[in-house]
């Protein structure tokens, strides 16, 4: 209990009880609990202030938050939550929703027509939002004016088109379009677009735009403001653009009827002049559009932050710009938010896309610009329409029309029925054929099918479907198993071929067959495989062949019903020509040739390999040394499996001719089959050997033939290690060392393990080693004999060291025992005599005295014994004088091998005797050595390693050593006179400029050590002459030599496409040489065709008129058709015939060569002239075959007028012969001139080549200049990099890879220039032979030219004869109807 504390209610608190706790509200004494809890919403509450007002209850409410218990949000905002603010923005889309409340349980904005999502910003399935140019009207559906035109253009599937709909309309200065507009969205202001395609070459100067409304404005309306002069425009079309906008906008309303006229009234200004040639200017105009006005909508001039802030961004992103070019770019998300809610305000919502079901993919569209999705060829925002040169709409799309270049007027058909507008002549759907009976699109000629086909081929002119049994390209021949004359006129049948019966029987074998002219008998050519007879006459022996037999490689019974000869079945393996071959009635093959046998023929013979079937069977191939030796009956011949060719092999050999070892074999010359190599798994590579030798792959230090010994130049045991041979290459006499030991074999006085030191008995420094003078072999004997002598007593002394003292005096002990042994068997004996016993006594005697003295030499001995062990001590302590001497004693080598050279020449005995001491000298050496080296191991040993070891590596690194050492001499040298010469103020001059000796404040060149005023480095200046200016300069050099060659690099680009236009021009020479050949060869296979049927002509009368005994019946035959042909009846016709034959030999050249050519053919006729009054005098004497023959007569004169057609329609075509003739002549001139301007073209361009290599030339001097400019300016960096460091070594090094760089990158030009050249030459070449070879096609042309001529003047000599022949056959008509 506190004093003074009220006891307060449970919601109450204070002193004195009177206030609410926090969190309630409302003190009252009727309340229980004092105050009431707060009810106040969590999620709308400020946490950091008390939860109400203690009094009124209110809380306390977030920013964004509202109500007494803050449990709403402010409008215009939703989602009350835990955040700082309480509620969020409906943020509603400003286009899409109709204003800026949502739902606050969702946020749901309240939207436009088929708009959707929570901020409105979507549409529904099946909408879409406009863009600007949604509004398009197409010029080609507006009201042309007068001389305006509309031009269709196909839509290409390879990239997309730059105009709308299905074209433009081609409207000429001083005409005029009109545009209904019936559709407008919403009043406001709009921009007019005009989008065209300019075909003059400058700007169109005036085009004048006039809106006519229908009726007055009212002020009251939207468009209230608008005056008169607002409604009348002027704009230009510059030439360089394909749209344009009018200045300014024109304000439409929604629901009115507009009309918009465009009058494209001046194409120049006054001042301006029409180039003369040109035609009337005209514009195509592709479509208007209606772009609203960003400024008339309320979204942008609002006002508020928002309208200002959408306004800005619709400014700096040029969303407007979007809409003018019909090919569209990625436009960015702000334009699309802002586009989309322009699109929503003015059609009040979204847009349906109205998809045709037909043209399009499915029903929903694009929702930016609502573009459906279309089928092939189908066009239009709703697929609704095909596109030009297109017909057909319907499910599958849209067709192509593929109208004929040639026999269509233009390549757009009638998109209902896809027939397309023919030129005259012409005829189908597509206007690519001829009517039925013509043919030769586009110039249709009647079939000529000689009355037994009416259709022929559209293009060949070859008729289809013969009847009668005829076929042919004219139907002028039988069929195949027919024969007989079908062409028209002559009534000849085709009659089946009896070969041996009839084609419609099931004993027919042959393909066609013809009527002897001479004995009128049917010879069949057979079918393959079967054959004739010959039969017997009279008069003589002829052909009858009725294929009734089969032919030599066939066999079967064709006489037989059903019977047939079938291919002999010998696998093509014998000769089909050889009647003998197989048995022509069972087909057994007899005669098997390529080295096959078998009853058909299908097996190789022994000995050979191979498919028989393909005529390859092929002599066995093997090897006789690996091949089992029962399988070889020569060495050549063997036999192998006759499929494949495998031979028998030995044991371990393969392969197909068994020519080779299995892997890991040798040694096939052996002929008992291939040995294992045999090769050691540790030494080997891998266990393969070679297949000849045996030698396995060894690994490094191993070798022998199975790898088990150490390898070539190798010692040691291989098990254990393999060392190389270290010998000296000046002193060996073989490069391998022993494979024991390792010691080398030396050349003849070298010694030393390695070979490296002159042996005994020669002098020098190795390797120059010489033999010694001939005196050395004396003293050599006299030193061999000392050291023998020493050797025997080192091993004497040896045997004492190990044995002890008494082995010196072991044979005296022996003596003893000796002595001691007889006196003992003296002793023994028992039959002793006095001389025995006296012998005794004197042994006795004898041996006490060797007793004594041995025991005194014992006792002495003793005394030596113990001396020589107090010398031990003293011997120890000589030991380090005792190495010591062993190092003089080295030291001395080379004084004892001069006192060596002294004893050769001095005195024998002054010599032995030096030589005595010396060697008493080193036996008492040798003896303390001995006595001191009792241990092993000594230091005298240790100290002899060590030696020896040094000697090795001095041995070894000596003339390293020498060389490093006099290199560095050099070196040393090198330097101390550089440093002596070395000079700053030379050194200032070469690297930074003259003068090199001036201070740094007074030196424009600057040096070492000095800095200009900001405290960098100065060396170097524009006037200067030093290292660091000339890389300057050279870098300077070779960026502009860069800047030349990327400028020459674009000479030479522009050169090959030059070249490439060339190349291409030429190729259309050649084609139109080509075509104009091809025409010229057609020309001349129809003059061909003429004189074969004016041969034939002649020859069929020349036949009648030489028969003798001709009877008047056959005389009628040919008269009849003789009386067929045109032949001209009245004096008139044969009168102007005459003059048009004058004019045609005046025309002719050479008329002699002519005429004496024709003599032979005008003696002949004149023979069938006489030839035929012998016939008039034989007939004379029958009256009543005459009478027949004037009545046949009568009837050819009906036969005159059909004839004189024929001759008419041959005029005819040798006029359109001598047409088509010119025409190909002025092709060929035409021909000719674009060969002239192509040769004209090429000489620029090898004048242009020329100057290319001129200056690559200077642009390789300039190379080469500015890379030896460089490599001087690198030559003297280098000098002043010894010099100098820092900032200059630095810039220095940047320099000279720069340098490098660019001489590396001018290097790659020149090579890419060469390489450029070498193509443009190649390229030159190429055009060069194809222009050969238009001249060559040109030579061809004028020579089929001549030929054609001179088949003109064979055909105009052959009329000439055939007129004076039927001339003669008229004189003998006459005399017929004369006679009596």
């Amino acid at each position: 209990m506190v004093a003074g504390q009220c006891r307060c209610k449970d919601h109450v608190v204070g002193p004195r009880c009177d206030k609410c706790k926090s969190g309630f509200f409302g003190l009252s004494a009727a309340n229980p609990q004092g105050c009431q809890p707060c009810q106040c919403d969590h999620r709308g509450t400020v946490s950091e202030m008390p939860r109400c007002d203690p009094v009124s209850g209110d809380c306390f409410c977030k920013r964004l938050v509202t109500g007494r218990i803050c449990d709403q949000c402010l409008p215009e905002h939703w989602a009350l939550s835990h955040d700082l603010n309480g509620c969020r923005g409906c943020d509603c889309d400003v286009g899409g929703a109709t204003d800026n409340h949502c739902a606050m349980e969702n946020g749901q904005c309240r939207c436009r027509s088929h708009m959707t999502g929570r901020q409105c910003n979507q549409v529904e399935s099946g909408y879409f939002f406009m863009a600007l140019d949604h509004y398009t009207y197409e010029a080609e559906l507006a009201i042309l004016g007068q001389g305006c035109s509309v031009e269709q253009r196909e839509h290409q599937t390879v990239r997309p088109p730059t105009w709308t709909g299905t074209g433009f309309a081609k409207v000429p200065e001083g005409s005029s379009l009109e545009f209904s507009i019936t559709d407008i969205p919403y009043s406001m202001e709009y921009d007019l677009l005009i989008r065209y395609e300019s075909q003059m070459p400058r700007d169109w100067q005036e085009v004048r735009v006039t809106v006519v409304r229908p009726g007055p404005i009212q002020t009251s309306s939207p468009c209230g403001n608008t005056i008169p002069a607002d409604d009348m425009l002027t704009v230009s079309l510059p030439a360089g653009s394909r749209y344009t906008v009018l200045p300014q906008p024109i304000c439409l309303e929604r629901g009115v009827s507009y009309n918009i006229q465009f009058e494209f009234s001046r194409y120049l200004d006054g001042n301006s002049i029409l180039i003369l040639g040109t035609t009337a200017a005209n514009v195509l105009v592709d479509s208007i559009s209606l772009l609203p006005r960003y400024s008339s909508l309320e979204m942008f001039i609002g006002g508020d932050p928002a309208s200002i802030a959408r306004k800005q961004s619709y400014e700096r992103y040029r969303c407007h710009e979007s809409a003018k070019s019909v090919t569209r770019t990625q436009i960015s998300d702000v334009c699309s938010k802002l586009i989309t809610s322009m699109s929503a305000i003015i059609n009040d919502g979204a847009l349906p896309c109205q998809c045709d079901p037909q043209g399009s993919v499915s029903s929903v569209c694009d929702t930016r610009g609502g573009q459906c999705r279309c089928r092939p060829n189908v066009i239009g925002r709703r697929c609704d329409q095909c596109a030009p040169g297109t017909y057909g709409f319907g499910p599958a799309g849209c067709k192509a029309c593929e109208c004929s270049l040639e026999g269509a007027a233009t390549r757009f058909c009638d998109q209902l029925t896809g027939q397309c507008p023919c030129h005259q002549g012409a005829f189908g759907q597509r206007c690519d054929g001829c009517q039925a009976g013509h043919w030769g699109f586009p110039n249709c000629k009647l079939c000529l099918c000689n009355g037994h086909a009416e259709e022929c081929h559209q293009r060949t002119g070859a008729c289809l479907n013969c009847r009668d049994n005829t076929g042919g390209d004219k139907c002028d021949r039988c069929a195949n198993g027919y024969y007989g004359n079908p062409v028209l006129g002559i009534g000849d049948q085709c009659r089946p071929c009896p070969c041996p019966d009839g084609p419609t029987s099931r004993r027919h074998f042959a393909a066609s067959c013809y009527q002897d002219n001479r004995n009128r008998q049917v010879v069949c050519n057979c079918n393959q495989g079967y054959t004739g007879g010959m039969v017997k006459r009279s008069e003589g022996s002829f052909k009858r062949s009725r294929c009734e037999a089969c032919a030599a490689g066939y066999f079967g019974n064709p006489s037989q019903p059903g019977g047939r000869c079938q291919p002999c079945r010998c696998s093509n393996n014998i000769d089909m020509s050889d009647q003998e071959a197989c048995d022509q009635r069972t087909g057994e093959c007899k005669k098997c040739l390529y080295n096959t046998e078998g009853p058909d023929c299908g097996v190789c013979k022994s000995g050979y390999y191979g498919d028989a079937s393909r005529r390859n069977c092929r002599k066995c191939v093997c090897n006789f040394l690996g091949t089992e030796r029962t399988q070889c009956t020569a060495r050549e011949d063997c036999v192998c499996q006759r499929s494949t060719g495998q031979c028998q092999c030995l044991p371990n050999t393969i392969g197909l001719t068994c020519d080779h070892c299995k892997p890991n074999y040798w040694n096939l010359a052996s002929g008992r089959g291939c040995e294992a190599c045999g090769c050691d798994p540790h030494h080997a590579v891998n266990p393969a050997c070679n297949e000849f030798s045996g030698k396995c792959q060894c690994r490094s230090g191993f070798g022998g033939k199975t790898c088990t010994e150490c390898q070539e130049n190798y010692w040691g045991e291989p098990k254990i290690q393999c060392r190389a041979c270290d010998c000296d290459p000046r002193g060996i006499a073989t490069s391998q060392c022993d494979k024991k030991t390792g010691h080398c074999v030396c050349q003849q006085g070298v010694s030393g393990v390695r070979c490296d030191q002159c042996s005994r008995g020669f002098s020098g420094q190795f390797p120059n080693c010489q033999p010694c003078h001939q005196c050395f072999g004396d003293w050599d004997r006299v030193v061999q004999d000392l050291a023998v002598r020493t050797k025997t007593l080192s091993e004497r002394a040896l045997e004492i060291q190990t044995t002890g003292l008494t082995g010196a005096y072991e044979k005296a002990f022996r003596n003893l025992e000796e002595k001691l042994a007889l006196v003992q068997g003296i002793v023994n004996a028992r039959n002793t005599t006095a001389e025995a016993v006296t012998t005794l006594m004197e042994l006795i005697e004898d041996l006490r005295s060797q007793i004594g003295e041995t025991t005194d030499t014992l006792n002495r001995l003793e005394g030596d014994l113990t001396s020589v062990q107090n010398s031990n001590v003293d011997a120890s302590n000589e030991l380090s004088a005792l190495e010591r001497e062993a190092k003089e004693l080295n030291l001395s080598s080379d004084q004892l091998h001069h006192q060596l050279d002294i004893l050769k020449n001095s005195n024998f005995l002054g010599a032995y005797d030096s030589i005595r001491m010396s060697y008493n000298k080193s036996r008492d050496a040798e003896r303390r050595a001995n006595q001191s080296t009792t241990t092993t191991p000594s230091t005298v040993s240790q100290s002899a390693d060590t030696r020896r070891k040094t000697e090795r590596l001095i041995s070894a690194k000596k003339d390293e050593f020498n060389r490093k050492n006099a290199a560095n001499k050099r070196a040393l040298g090198d330097l101390s006179t550089k440093a002596q010469t070395l000079d700053v103020k030379k050194i200032n001059e070469k690297v930074c400029g003259a003068p090199g000796d001036a201070p740094c404040g007074e030196s424009p060149c600057g040096g070492a050590g000095c800095r200009d005023d900001e405290g960098n480095r100065h060396c170097g200046g524009p006037s200067c002459n030093g290292a660091v200016a000339i890389a300057n300069n050279a870098l300077e050099s070779s960026r502009q030599t860069e800047k030349e060659l990327n400028k020459a690099m674009g000479e030479v680009e522009e050169l090959f496409h030059k070249v490439a236009d060339a190349k291409t021009k030429a190729e259309e020479a050649k084609g139109k040489a080509q075509a104009a050949l091809d025409k010229a060869t057609n020309t001349k296979n129809k003059v061909e065709r003429s004189n074969n049927d004016l041969r034939d002509l002649i020859k069929q009368i020349r036949d009648f008129l030489m028969q003798e005994g001709a009877d008047p019946d056959s005389i009628e035959t040919v008269a009849n058709h003789v009386l067929e042909l045109s032949i001209p009846a009245s004096p008139q016709q044969i009168k102007h015939l005459a003059e048009e034959i004058k004019d045609r030999v005046r025309s002719l050249s050479n008329v002699d060569a002519i005429l004496k050519q024709t003599q032979d053919d005008v003696r002949k006729a004149e023979q069938l002239l006489k030839e035929a009054k012998k016939a008039r005098n034989r007939a004379e004497g029958v009256k009543s075959t005459a009478e027949t023959v004037k009545k046949a007569l009568e009837d050819a004169k009906t036969a005159q007028a059909a004839a004189e057609k024929a001759i008419q329609r041959a005029k005819a075509d040798i006029g359109k012969t001598e047409a088509r003739l010119a025409q190909i002549e002025s092709e060929t001139s035409s021909s000719e001139h674009d060969l002239n301007d192509a040769m004209d073209r090429l000489g620029n361009l090898g004048r242009e080549m020329n100057a290319l290599k001129l200056k690559r030339a200077n642009n390789s001097v300039a190379a080469a200049r500015a890379e030896e400019t460089a490599t001087m300016a690198r030559d003297k960096a280098n000098e002043a990099k010894q010099i100098l460091d820092g900032e200059l070594t630095d810039k220095y090094h940047t320099v000279q890879e720069l340098v490098d760089r660019k001489a590396k990158t001018v290097q790659e030009a020149k090579t890419k220039a060469e390489r450029l050249r070498d193509e443009a030459k190649e390229l030159l070449r190429d055009a060069q032979n194809k222009l050969q070879r238009l001249a060559e096609l040109e030579k061809d042309y004028e020579k089929n030219q001549k030929t054609l001529e001179g088949k003109a003047r064979q055909l105009d000599g052959l009329e000439d004869k055939m007129k004076a022949i039927l001339n003669d056959i008229n004189k003998q008509i006459q005399i017929y109807n004369t006679c009596q």
